[in-house]
């Protein structure tokens, strides 16, 4: 689905989302949700579920100036991926000038204040997220937490995000106060983490 979302404010309802909405391609901007709400979906956020599967990715998805303020409980015990903005993003995509405000706790899963996974699978792709703050915190029984994403792979760059949310997890898994855990592949370890900052608490095993 290609889409252009723009000057939308979820205030005073009783349930609206971009939740179910894969961003392949185009441009999300000036989208503020103040909405509570469940998920028990493999791919979740409260401004958008998914940008770029990678079946088209040849023009760059875009998520910009996006605020979230309520919070988000994920129930499903499943492998998921949740996150304050978008819940997975993949290659070709950017995050920018993005905020949450809203708390973020699951039985498991992969959570991010930001996003909850961010993956690219060629140099050409690069995934850029930059000028994004976390104020949530991110807790969990089990997963990888992480202030801005809470897990990461190659060809992904994080510029000028803060997090001042605390991150908490009781799994063997990793938590970060920006990114919880990094996984290099064979063919690429480009990762790149510049101006960042955490004035969050990250309380786990690996952090």
């Amino acid at each position: 689905l290609d889409v252009t979302w723009a000057n939308i404010d979820f205030a005073n309802i009783d349930k609206a989302t971009l939740n179910e909405i894969y961003a392949q391609s185009g441009l999300i901007e000036n989208v503020t949700s103040y909405v509570n709400f469940n998920s028990t979906g493999l791919y979740s956020g409260t401004i958008c579920a998914m940008t770029n599967d990678g079946s088209n990715s040849s023009e760059r998805a875009i998520v910009k100036n996006c605020v979230n303020y309520g919070d988000f409980t994920v129930t499903n015990k499943e492998n998921h991926y949740c996150g304050g903005i978008v819940g997975y993003t993949y290659q070709n995509s950017s995050i920018i000038d993005c905020t949450n405000y809203g708390n973020i706790s699951g039985v498991a899963g992969i959570l991010g204040g930001i996003t909850g996974y961010t993956r690219t699978t060629t140099s050409d792709k690069t995934t850029i997220v930059k000028n994004c703050k976390n104020y949530g915190d991110v807790t969990s029984g089990s997963g990888h937490l992480g202030g801005i994403v809470g897990w990461t792979g190659n060809e992904i760059e994080f510029i000028n995000c803060d997090n001042y949310g605390d991150i908490e997890t009781t799994s063997n898994f990793g938590a970060g106060g920006i990114v919880g855990t990094y996984q290099a592949s064979a063919d690429s370890s480009y990762l790149k983490i510049a101006n960042c900052y955490n004035g969050g608490n990250v309380r786990g095993r690996y952090i």
